[in-house]
């Protein structure tokens, strides 16, 4: 069984971001070192969003609401977890009604500001708590049940959100910012108007949030695996699909140059592309098994098989 939500009867997505996430300290770093690339139905194009000093990813998402019209539907594909795993159920023991909104709601009351760091990062495994799910591993430490996964996270074999080690698995950190600096002002000031799949219905919302995997979207379009920090397989995979007559025409020069300079660049044009596909295929994008917990706690990625 899968939930699903019909969009088409109501709103058509005219509108994809996809948005790279960033756990950055620094909110000007952060926002840079989030690309963003966005795909026009009308256009059938991919471009770079670049955003003037001082604008920041949640100014895009709010300009790009005020243009849409009450036929069009808006979707911001991020590639960080939404939802929180199942397990260990303390997280969450607190609410009267357990669910990854609620959770959310309950953390913006309680950590104002950029506060998220210090409120719910915990140093350390024996600093753990419900309140500080997320733990900074310090050195010969280890997991334990506290870093539980996701459903979806174990069948992509993804990491952890609590885990929130040093280098470069901060998915936590990433999903954290993104949480705070754009979904929970999004749901806060168009609380009529934004939908976080696939816990809300979202036939209605003007914008919509979801969860992408870039990996995913990559199998989709590419023959065999492109090593991403391989600059030659990244350049090859890209000049096979300009030479595609399907995909010649979606992108600009300089954005083709922008989805080969960075990992983080191809991961966002790859998925903005593969997503276009399946809008202009008329596939309903919004599906996620249909059980309780994926529908209230954990999410679910954009694409993914239901198993």
């Amino acid at each position: 069984m899968n939930i699903e939500s019909d969009h088409r009867l109501r709103r058509k997505i005219s509108t994809v971001f996809a948005i790279d996430g960033s756990g950055d300290k620094n909110r000007k770093t952060a926002e840079r070192k989030r690309p963003i690339y966005r795909w026009d139905a009308e256009s059938n194009r991919v471009s770079r969003v670049t955003m003037e000093p001082g604008h920041t990813a949640l100014d895009t998402f709010r300009a790009a609401l005020d243009a849409c019209d009450e036929q069009s539907q808006i979707l911001v594909a991020a590639d960080l977890p939404i939802g929180v795993p199942s397990e260990p159920s303390d997280v969450y023991a607190d609410l009267a009604q357990p669910t990854f909104l609620n959770w959310l709601d309950a953390i913006a009351d309680r950590c104002q500001g950029d506060c998220w760091r210090n409120k719910l990062i915990a140093g350390g495994v024996e600093q753990r708590s419900p309140d500080q799910p997320f733990v900074s591993l310090g050195k010969g430490q280890k997991r334990g049940g506290w870093d539980g996964k996701r459903r979806c996270d174990v069948i992509a074999n993804a990491e952890s959100l609590y885990a929130v080690d040093h280098g470069p698995k901060q998915v936590g950190k990433a999903a954290l910012q993104f949480w705070f600096d754009v979904m929970i002002p999004m749901r806060a000031d168009f609380p009529q108007q934004t939908a976080i799949w696939p816990f809300q219905d979202v036939t209605d919302a003007k914008i919509v949030f979801a969860e992408c995997y870039p990996a995913l979207c990559q199998r989709m379009l590419f023959d065999g695996n492109v090593s991403k920090r391989n600059a030659v397989s990244v350049a090859n995979a890209l000049n096979d699909l300009a030479d595609d007559s399907n995909y010649r025409t979606i992108a600009d020069l300089s954005t083709w140059i922008h989805a080969a300079s960075s990992e983080d660049e191809f991961d966002m044009f790859v998925t903005a592309v593969a997503i276009s596909d399946w809008v202009r295929g008329n596939e309903s994008i919004f599906k996620a098994p249909d059980t309780t917990n994926v529908r209230t706690l954990e999410g679910w990625i954009l694409g993914l098989e239901c198993d």
